[in-house]
């Protein structure tokens, strides 16, 4: 059963947009399917229609975080890795600074809590998924690279293909940007937690007076 807060988003949704087939048909979209520009599309209208509720929108923007890591856990090994990742990496920068703005102090709190934790989860999963990627339990596709404009083409009816990365760059590549995730991640659990204590310690100052 799901939970109250996917059940409104999506009752939502389903009312606001049409065909309500292509919400469907998102909903599992990752980096690289089609409807993948629709569920991106999809998640902003949801959090406009939730914007007068601070905690409605930052609970939803928690939610939207775990989605993008969710991506990541399933095109690791696909050409989209390193944008799935940059996906993740942009969306966490959202989701906290959106959680920073929230005016009401125990709203503020309620929902850091739950994103810390979702954070520390991110976290260790992901250095499971970078172990497996450096052992090569998790093979990672190479991405094409654009070729230069610059260069050439020889023949316009054979184009040159465009080169690609060898597997050993991909996969420094695919570690590299895990790694800037889990510092991301790093960074914004110690400034929530920091922020968490600078309340903690101003609600103090005012019982005591």
């Amino acid at each position: 059963m799901k939970k109250p807060i996917d059940v409104l988003i999506w009752a939502v949704l389903l009312f606001l947009i049409t065909p309500s087939t292509m919400v469907l048909a998102s909903w599992n979209a990752v980096p690289g399917d089609t409807a993948y520009t629709w569920k991106l599309s999809l998640e902003q209208i949801c959090l406009k229609v939730l914007s007068p509720s601070d905690k409605l929108q930052s609970t939803t923007q928690v939610k939207i975080a775990e989605r993008r890591y969710g991506e990541v856990a399933q095109v690791l090994s696909s050409e989209y890795a390193v944008e799935s990742l940059n996906n993740l990496n942009t969306q966490l920068s959202v989701t906290t600074s959106g959680i920073q703005e929230i005016s009401k102090t125990i709203t503020r709190d309620e929902v850091t809590e739950r994103y810390i934790t979702s954070l520390k989860e991110m976290s260790v999963s992901l250095d499971e998924q970078k172990t497996k990627v450096q052992t090569g339990e998790i093979v990672s596709v190479a991405q094409a690279i654009n070729t230069p404009t610059s260069v050439p083409i020889v023949n316009a009816a054979t184009p040159t293909p465009a080169p690609t990365q060898t597997p050993a760059e991909n996969e420094e590549e695919v570690v590299q940007k895990i790694e800037e995730v889990q510092d991301k991640i790093d960074e914004d659990i110690e400034g929530l937690e920091n922020d968490q204590r600078k309340g903690q310690n101003r609600r103090s100052d005012i019982g005591k007076r």
